[in-house]
């Protein structure tokens, strides 16, 4: 199973518990921290596996922006934006599956990786 998130690795061998490390806001300004990204991929490869996938590739991200608007020297508009995903793919033999989903929680990394699994 391939680990796509990070080129460091989890210390933790127990994902669902490595969970708990929980998403406490980092000091890069993001809500979620390296350990707790790694754990989420952690366990969509153990579900990948669970679900009998010969191979699998998870990976999981988290952005923020910033878009202003001036119309004739005059700020029009501020939008701020923050977004996060995980994304799994899932090999059976030849045949490969694609899902993701916004949810990290447990059961959502679950229900995604039976989708990329279907």
């Amino acid at each position: 199973m391939k680990k796509h998130a990070s080129p460091a690795k989890a210390t933790s061998t127990e994902p669902r518990t490595a969970l708990n490390l929980a998403a406490k806001p980092s000091d890069t300004g993001f809500a979620y921290t390296l350990p707790y990204f790694e754990s989420l991929v952690d366990l969509a490869l153990l579900e990948a596996k669970k679900a009998g996938a010969t191979d699998a590739g998870a990976e999981v991200s988290e952005g923020c922006g910033l878009s202003v608007s001036v119309r004739n020297g005059e700020l029009e508009n501020v939008e701020r934006n923050r977004d996060k995903s995980l994304g799994v793919t899932v090999y059976v033999g030849q045949r490969r599956g694609n899902a993701s989903t916004s949810d990290f929680s447990p059961a959502a990394i679950a229900q995604t990786v039976r989708a990329a699994y279907d």
